[in-house]
């Protein structure tokens, strides 16, 4: 399985394939993946923290694009994948970290979009096509029963192509997979494709952003000890998400803050929110039925945006897609809406327990390995 992974903001190809390289030494071998790790096409100064793990003297920095919040800018990165897949593709999957993820998705979201424009010209034409020859066949009095009912869409089939009764929206992608880790979705290209984003969205957004910069920024503190911490022996990444208190999401009640494995009362989330988890099967475990005035959750809306089929109609991802997050990702929201963006049927979900990273321990690293040959597994099938 050739895989096309695309790394995090103010990162690089060769960083991501470091930070990956625990997971990918978990592949069977001999290996049946081949990673390729590009750098984006835009320098840009490194994420906050990434450089004291990454030091500059050995490193450069890249972006996807600069403008966060521009669909336009977004548009242009999906057309610079397009471009890659086609000089140096086919890849059968991809892979993306962060701002990866972002792209990913979005590239997706607006390759969906292509394909119901142009069945929709197709079946204009098709229809206009059949008027003509029944109108033919009436001139020379013959009876047609060309142009009859309208064929209502229907589900996704296994190939990733929408049947309407006997027609099918061909959707074929140019990739059969996607992994995501600590990603979401970009919320004005779903404006730009017409989902309504609400100002609890909005609002999510914002606040997590600033929360994960915030945290990011104190690698340098923690790096050098001093918050308390001693620098010899440090671990990148140690005691930089164990603070939780101020995510915007609720921490699971049996929840250990520091551990993850004994119970804990949740913190108080700074807004309002629903926060859907993960059962043993495929993450649609949701917290309680109704919020904190007795109005009852919608199950299809997830820290303000409804993603139900309904609203995403063909935007909703159908290609497998394997969803990597952790718990006190201060980006948590994300990754969950991310997540309901993809069809439940083909997607697994697993929370690594920490922060806005790809923890190396070993359970963490297999478990990652497991998701890549269960992907493998959907390919084939």
């Amino acid at each position: 399985m050739r895989i096309l992974a695309l790394h995090g903001m103010g990162t690089s190809g060769p960083i991501f394939e470091s930070q990956t390289s625990s997971f990918r030494a978990r592949l069977p071998k001999p290996a049946p993946h081949s990673f390729t790790f590009p750098s984006a096409p835009f320098p840009s100064p490194p994420a906050p923290g990434i450089d004291i793990i990454y030091p500059p003297s050995e490193n450069t920095y890249h972006s996807f694009y600069i403008q966060m919040n521009s669909a336009t800018a977004v548009q242009a990165a999906c057309h610079w994948l397009d471009e890659y897949l086609e000089t140096h593709g086919p890849f059968d999957a991809l892979m993306g970290f962060s701002q990866g993820c972002a792209l990913i998705g979005s590239w997706l979201l607006y390759r969906l979009d292509e394909a119901k424009e142009e069945d929709e010209k197709r079946r204009k034409e098709d229809e206009e096509a059949e008027r003509e020859i029944a109108r033919a066949m009436s001139r020379v009095g013959v009876g047609s029963s060309v142009g009859g009912e309208e064929e209502d869409e229907g589900a996704v089939a296994a190939n990733g192509s929408k049947t309407n009764g006997t027609r099918k929206l061909n959707i074929n992608l140019p990739v059969k997979a996607a992994l995501f880790i600590c990603g979401g979705p970009v919320l004005p290209v779903l404006s730009d494709l017409g989902v309504p984003v609400s100002p609890e969205a909005e609002k999510t957004h914002k606040l997590t952003v600033q929360l994960l910069k915030s945290k990011a920024g104190k690698l340098v503190d923690i790096a050098s000890g001093s918050e308390g911490r001693a620098a010899v022996g440090w671990t990148p990444g140690s005691g930089l998400w164990d603070k939780v208190e101020d995510l915007v999401h609720d921490m699971p009640p049996d929840c250990d803050f520091n551990s993850g494995t004994s119970t804990s009362t949740s913190p108080t989330p700074r807004i309002e929110l629903s926060r859907p988890g993960e059962d043993g099967k495929n993450g649609d475990k949701k917290g309680g039925d109704e919020d904190s005035s007795g109005k009852k959750k919608d199950e299809n809306t997830f820290f303000g945006l409804n993603l139900s089929p309904d609203v995403l109609g063909h935007l909703q991802i159908p290609i497998p897609t394997a969803h990597i997050y952790g718990i006190k990702d201060p980006r948590y929201p994300a990754s969950i809406q991310l997540a309901h963006l993809c069809d439940p049927k083909r997607r697994q979900m697993f929370d690594h327990g920490g922060g806005h990273d790809i923890p190396r321990s070993s359970a963490v690293s297999i478990r990652i390995a497991e998701l890549l040959g269960w992907l493998e597994g959907e390919i084939k099938s």
